[in-house]
């Protein structure tokens, strides 16, 4: 028995001297990033930029794999039940992460228990904009518009439940607005109806709206996000029009498998830190309109467990159930 024993002991101990050996190589092949949104998107942009990037840091191939479905959900769940070896990433982001799980009535992951987290990646800007016959010009006489006519104005949004239609919601309570929501299936329909004006308003994604803004085919009203938009830096913030505190903007982080090995953690980690300085990489931000950002795993959850209970509230509120 004390021969088995032994025999066991030192199989194990071997083991795990060779997980340590290959944790420490890390990645000696290809590594997979799961974007949970279809090609072509900013998601998939931003996907395929940091891909890139990091690619050049740790010496392999990163390679896109888009997994789309249940609002970003499969893509997540397929990276929460994967192989805990670091050649399975995935993009998550504010909606599958913090919004929509918190919608389904049971859910298919735990978005803290079921990853390990690398860091942040980007923060989105969202902005509101309206038809340029709308009779306010800045947030102030908005402001005033809508109050004086409640119930008279709808907002457009890429889809209910989505970032951007939480982020109008938002508004409408930090701010006491009697608007209402009007759904549409991407940015895109939407946008094409507050420049006919069949719709006054909308909250969209900057890089959606940030071509038709230039083009002069809206007006910009006020970015929902924490920061002004270097791109349309004479936009105000809510926050800065009396509203300190709000914001309502998306984000994008990189993240594994439960059970990430130290050292790969390690890796990835520092990896992802010097993308965030790659030159080609922030250029790509800048035509996008997100901004460059990074954290560690620690202040990535932390920033999760934020942006759960902010979302959650508000989905409480309305009573938002998914069907996925």
């Amino acid at each position: 028995m004390r021969t088995l024993i032994a025999g066991f002991a030192l199989a194990l101990a071997g083991f795990t001297a060779t997980a340590h050996a290959q944790a420490d190589a890390y990645p000696v092949r290809p590594v997979r990033l799961v974007v949970t949104y279809a090609a072509g998107g900013i998601s998939d942009v931003i996907g395929r930029t940091v891909a890139a990037a990091l690619s050049r840091q740790l010496g392999q191939q990163v390679i896109v794999e888009n997994r789309p479905g249940a609002s970003g959900m499969i893509g997540h769940e397929l990276v929460a039940k994967a192989p805990p070896d670091g050649y399975t990433l995935v993009l998550n982001s504010g909606g599958p992460m913090a919004i929509n799980i918190q919608m389904v009535e049971k859910p298919r992951y735990d978005p803290v228990k079921d990853f390990t987290p690398i860091g942040l990646v980007t923060f989105n800007d969202s902005i509101l904009i309206v038809n340029n016959d709308f009779p306010a010009k800045n947030f102030a006489e908005f402001v005033d518009v809508v109050k004086r006519n409640p119930g008279k104005y709808s907002f457009g949004s890429a889809g209910t439940g989505l970032p951007t239609h939480l982020g109008g919601e938002l508004l409408k309570q930090a701010v006491g607005l009697d608007i209402q929501h009007v759904p549409y299936k991407g940015d895109a329909p939407a946008l094409l109806d507050v420049i006919g004006g069949n719709v006054p308003m909308m909250v969209a994604a900057f890089g959606s709206v940030a071509a038709a803004i230039r083009a002069g085919q809206v007006r910009p009203i006020a970015v929902l996000s924490r920061e002004r938009i270097p791109t349309a830096a004479t936009v105000p913030t809510v926050a800065e029009m009396g509203y300190p505190g709000f914001n309502a903007m998306t984000w994008g982080g990189i993240a594994g498998p439960a059970g990430l090995p130290a050292p790969v953690v390690a890796r990835l980690g520092a990896a992802l830190k010097g993308a965030m300085a790659d030159e080609d990489l922030k250029a790509k931000y800048a035509q996008i309109g997100s901004n460059l950002t990074y954290s560690t795993p620690d202040e990535m959850t932390a920033f999760l467990r934020e942006e759960t209970a902010k979302w959650g509230a508000i989905i409480r509120r309305l009573g938002l159930r998914s069907n996925e």
